[in-house]
């Protein structure tokens, strides 16, 4: 909830509307991952690049931490900076970032690391 209200003060709304937002695993696989650290008070997440064959990890932003920082706005605001992202990319890098902190910080139900991973397959989970 609190992830979509930064969302849409920061213009996040108008993200969410894109057609492509529903594919990341789709359209980013192979190109992108969000790694997430599933933390009791917090969440980081941090985006990495898939690079060549070997499917290696080479870190495109430093991580930010929600609810500690305006971490969704900052994730956007390095995200536009880098305009060899396309536009399509950055928007399902931010929706998918928004479900993932939404389900971390669901207020009915307190979510394991092993329950996101099954929920968001296409992201990599490290925590406890």
């Amino acid at each position: 909830r609190a992830a979509d209200e930064a969302g849409a003060a920061a213009g996040g709304a108008e993200v969410a509307e894109e057609p492509a937002a529903a594919g990341l695993g789709d359209t980013l696989e192979g190109t992108f991952k969000l790694k997430f650290l599933w933390l009791e008070k917090n969440i980081g997440f941090a985006v990495d690049q898939v690079v060549g064959k070997s499917q290696h990890l080479s870190p495109v932003t430093q991580y930010f931490f929600w609810p500690r920082d305006d971490a969704w706005e900052e994730l956007k605001t390095v995200l536009e900076s880098k305009d060899w992202v396309s536009e399509t990319e950055k928007i399902e890098l931010l929706n998918r970032t928004t479900e993932v902190i939404n389900f971390w910080q669901d207020e009915e139900t307190r979510h394991t690391i092993n329950e996101a991973r099954e929920e968001f397959a296409d992201c990599i989970f490290m925590g406890a």
